[in-house]
């Protein structure tokens, strides 16, 4: 399916890795599932900031138009061998920067990759992201690897989004979920304004 023109869409590389094409051009190896365009309508149809992706690759599969505007640095990279990852961009200099509560997001990925990945991701593919992130971030990755979160880490969906422009901080809360019916093989990540109780 060709991305429409409100949402992108990113087939994930088997395990990352590439293989020459005739025309001496990369070529993807297919895992990510195919997008159709009621999939994309429902994504747009979000009216916060929201990700298809695969769980728990964390690999980006589609962005809608909030998302592309909130964040152009976490859009899925259609000319990229490689697929965008939430992991590794969260070690990334924009997203500590963007990010302030930074160190507790980026250790929930961190830890649910590291706990779920195995089994489920391809064993090239999880070291590749994880040697991203090393490469990244050589003092933070490390230590967030080793890290144990708390049971109230792991439970909090607050983040909180510094605006570049003005420095206040915006409070938000994300939900993962994944499509029940009708059974999709992708996951949904969004992202609201928190109501304050």
């Amino acid at each position: 399916m060709v991305p429409g023109p409100r949402s992108t869409r990113l087939d994930a590389p088997q395990s990352g890795v590439t293989r020459p094409r005739r025309n001496g051009q990369p070529q993807r190896r297919h895992l990510a599932p195919t997008l159709s365009g009621s999939d994309l309508d429902h994504l747009e149809l979000i009216a916060g900031p929201a990700y298809y992706y695969s769980f728990p690759h964390c690999d980006l599969l589609a962005a809608n138009s909030i998302a592309r505007a909130a964040n152009p640095s976490l859009v899925p990279d259609l000319r990229s061998p490689r697929p965008t990852n939430l992991v590794e961009w969260f070690m990334t200099p924009t997203a500590k920067n963007m990010i302030a509560n930074w160190e507790d997001c980026a250790t929930r990925l961190v830890y649910m990759l590291r706990i779920v990945g195995p089994g489920i991701v391809p064993r090239q593919r999880l070291d590749e992201i994880f040697n991203t992130c090393y490469a990244r971030a050589p003092k933070d990755f490390p230590r967030l690897f080793t890290k144990n979160p708390s049971r109230q880490t792991i439970a909090s969906d607050i983040v909180l989004l510094r605006n570049p422009k003005t420095g206040t901080i915006e409070e938000l809360t994300y939900r993962s979920l994944r499509p029940r019916e009708p059974i999709h093989p992708y996951a949904l990540i969004q992202l609201a304004k928190r109501t304050k109780v």
